[in-house]
């Protein structure tokens, strides 16, 4: 990308800002991340823009200013970027930098699903199964996640799990939960690796495994989950599924209570009471 950027190529520079942003390929700095997304910004890259948006609206490298990000939003959504069409609907549906609109929320939502963003199938499901503007409908909640969770996102496969494995908008079906917790959970997902392991400990849509069970309890104690920390934590005190082990129980317990897990706070009490 650093070649074609130099040679001002907008998309260029905007992925390259994008790489010095995560630290993809080279090492994280934030400084001339916003740089190159700026000079591609100056160049009409609506995908600049919204990464401008987003750097307001997290208060990384730049102020935290939510009207300057929802003025970014609005500048890349308007020339029909669908992401930013997301984000400036989040904005309107929760008063940040704009006055709060349910109406303006579910217009600019509708404009990013008409372009199949998947960010917007998931944000329009949410709405559908809350009733957030809309008649709430798990059905159409459903159908939405769907949309979404096919197109890999995470967030999405993990509500439709939950939709299967409660029956919310389609037949309850743990096999189906499974198989969308699993994908999820692939990508990372915290929710999905812990409610995975929930199936694997009950054998619910899955063949009972505490071995597997442990795995995902693991994987999502290290997503930073206080429930999954205090249950692995729990696993070490008993000697479920793992050897007992006073270290690693304090340890994932601790790790729990700095995320403010209720249990865990519990647990630490009676522990400081022995």
């Amino acid at each position: 990308y650093r070649r074609a950027a130099e040679q001002g190529h907008g998309e260029a520079q905007w992925r390259l800002g994008l790489c010095y942003w995560h630290g993809h390929g080279v090492e994280q700095n934030t400084e001339l991340a916003l740089s190159w997304l700026r000079r591609a910004a100056d160049q009409g890259n609506t995908w600049a823009w919204n990464s401008l948006g987003l750097a307001y609206d997290m208060g990384k490298g730049v102020p935290k200013d939510p009207e300057q990000a929802a003025a970014w939003y609005r500048k890349a959504a308007e020339r029909g970027n669908a992401a930013a069409q997301c984000n400036l609907a989040l904005c309107y549906r929760d008063g940040t930098g704009v006055e709060q609109s349910t109406e303006q929320y579910l217009d600019w939502l509708r404009r990013a699903v008409e372009q199949g963003d998947a960010a917007g199938f998931r944000s329009l499901a949410w709405a559908y199964a809350g009733g957030w503007g809309v008649p709430k409908d798990l059905e159409q909640a459903a159908v939405c996640y769907r949309k979404a969770a096919e197109q890999e996102q995470a967030a999405a496969q993990n509500s439709l799990g939950v939709a299967y494995e409660d029956g919310k908008g389609v037949p309850t079906d743990p096999a189906m939960a499974a198989e969308w917790y699993r994908r999820a959970a692939k990508l990372g997902n915290g929710y999905a690796r812990r409610n995975l392991a929930r199936l694997y400990k009950y054998g619910s849509g899955v063949e009972r495994s505490r071995e597997q069970y442990i795995h995902w309890l693991r994987q999502a104690a290290e997503n930073g989950s206080g429930a999954a920390q205090c249950n692995l934590a729990m696993c070490y005190q008993e000697g479920t599924g793992v050897e007992q082990n006073e270290e690693q129980f304090l340890h994932w317990l601790c790790r729990a209570r700095m995320n403010q897990s209720v249990n865990a706070r519990a647990e630490l009490w009676k522990y400081d009471e022995d």
